[in-house]
């Protein structure tokens, strides 16, 4: 229906987050379920979704150890992101991460390293929240500069992002002035 009406829908948060006893708002979660469980609980709605035309998918700050993210969020992990969500499951849309200043993340490193790490595991989109933007901005690109980040892991994902921008225009708002004020 989203897709219907001209909206961008997420598929979040990827690969479930649904059985856990910690707020990643706060803390790092952990999913300690095998993977025959998230193939048959956790998965299937993701599957559905990239099988709809769902345009992007966001990561969870959860560590999922049956996935390959044993020791970090999936957030940074490139097996989890680029192996089962890229490459297992298909799906060729835009990763956006979700904000890097929650306390899962920051408890760890700061938002400036984070969108390094993210962005190097598969996130093309980088949610910061309420950070220093401008140092976020400047390490990130001395990351590009040096060669940490690769640039055609950069020209990967400004291109699936100008892909969903084409997708997804913009329309000018509107107003119905049949239906007052």
């Amino acid at each position: 229906g989203y897709l219907a009406g001209g909206v961008m829908p997420v598929a979040k948060h990827f690969p479930g987050h649904g059985d856990t006893a910690t707020d990643s708002h706060v803390g790092l979660p952990v999913v300690d379920r095998p993977r025959a469980s998230f193939d048959r609980v956790e998965l299937p709605p993701f599957k559905a979704a990239i099988a709809a035309g769902v345009p992007m998918v966001m990561p969870a700050h959860v560590v999922a150890p049956a996935l390959g993210a044993a020791d970090v969020p999936v957030t940074f992990s490139r097996p989890v992101l680029e192996g089962l969500l890229r490459g297992e499951l298909g799906f060729k849309g835009v990763i956006v991460s979700d904000s890097l200043d929650m306390g899962a993340v920051a408890k760890s490193t700061d938002v400036a390293e984070a969108s390094v790490l993210s962005f190097l595991a598969g996130c093309d989109f980088l949610l910061t929240g309420k950070t220093d933007y401008r140092r976020t901005y400047a390490y990130f690109l001395e990351a590009v500069r040096s060669g940490r980040v690769p640039r055609e892991r950069l020209t990967a994902a400004v291109t699936r992002i100008l892909e969903l921008k084409a997708r997804f225009p913009a329309a000018p708002p509107t107003v119905d002035a049949s239906r007052g004020p």
